[in-house]
């Protein structure tokens, strides 16, 4: 059996953030462009949803995967989940301190976690 890594995930956590800030679908529409960009990955277009009464959600396409970021301004907590298949490596610590500025993030963490995949045999569909 082989194993292949089909990408890694990255996830950022932010703590005690700004209220508006984290309740604006402009500001993180922004702040997953920047993301992207600071990242050296490829945006295709995004979705949105503004949550009642608060909250939001922004989805990325990018050409290497996507961008998931969650706001639950109701505990000050964005969370910031990033899969790419690209073989860049990916550089979390800025990224982590970009989004802790733009959403005045008091305290923040991350992690980065590889993405394996078992190849096994595999057999005709007839």
């Amino acid at each position: 059996m082989k194993t292949i890594e089909l990408g890694k995930t990255y996830f950022i956590e932010l703590f005690d953030c700004n209220y508006d800030k984290i309740n604006s679908v402009q500001t993180i529409r922004n702040a997953a462009r920047q993301l992207i960009n600071d990242a050296n990955l490829t945006f295709i277009k995004d979705a949105t949803h503004q949550y009642s009464p608060q909250g939001v959600t922004v989805i990325a396409i990018i050409a290497e995967s996507h961008i998931a970021i969650h706001s639950w301004p109701e505990h000050k907590f964005v969370s910031i989940d990033l899969f790419s298949c690209s073989n860049k490596e990916v550089n979390i610590d800025k990224l982590s301190e970009t989004a802790k500025e733009i959403f005045e993030a008091k305290k923040s963490s991350f992690k980065k976690m590889k993405r394996p995949f078992s190849l096994t045999s595999s057999k005709s569909c007839d």
